[in-house]
């Protein structure tokens, strides 16, 4: 819960661009962000979440925009 909490926060300030694909964005920005012990994180343990933090708002829902649900 902690990691999700950081990365939550870091969502307050990169909530439209990320923090940019591939584990180093996340790995040197996470840590200004940490909560409780998780200060060293390589990703946010959760798809979605992941998605967000390093596509930001725009991008995440370009991704669900690319691949709708298929019908039947």
């Amino acid at each position: 819960m902690d990691i999700w909490t950081g990365c939550l926060k870091m969502l307050k300030e990169y909530w439209f661009t990320g923090v940019g694909l591939g584990t180093g964005g996340f790995a040197a920005i996470y840590p200004r962000y940490a909560v409780g012990e998780s200060g060293v994180a390589p990703h946010s343990h959760m798809h979605f979440m992941e998605m967000l933090v390093e596509l930001g708002a725009l991008g995440f829902l370009s991704v669900f925009a690319s691949h709708p649900p298929s019908s039947g």
